[in-house]
């Protein structure tokens, strides 16, 4: 999260990271679009992509990418073991 309150945000090709008020897609934006998200599967969202889907911070460090169909953590996708890993793969 640090990154992302750096930068003010960043767009990948897939994903637009969230940032402050000012970037492509606000974190307050995120948490508010995806609050039934957020507390059933205890993700942190980070961004989302083009087709509305959303990649998020697990607790235990993962990103992984879900959409609003999601029932539980066992049914996310695991897109990278760490934030560090998220960006080394994406940059």
């Amino acid at each position: 999260m640090k990154f992302l309150r750096l930068t003010d945000g960043l767009e990948f090709a897939r994903y637009d990271l969230a940032g402050l008020e000012a970037c492509v897609v606000s974190i307050s934006t995120l948490q508010e679009r995806w609050a039934k998200d957020i507390a059933r599967l205890g993700t942190v969202p980070i961004g989302e992509d083009a087709g509305g889907t959303c990649p998020g911070l697990m607790p235990d460090g993962r990103v992984v990418h879900f959409d609003y169909i999601i029932e539980s953590p066992d049914d996310v996708d695991v897109i990278a073991p760490s934030f560090s890993s998220f960006l080394d793969d994406f940059m």
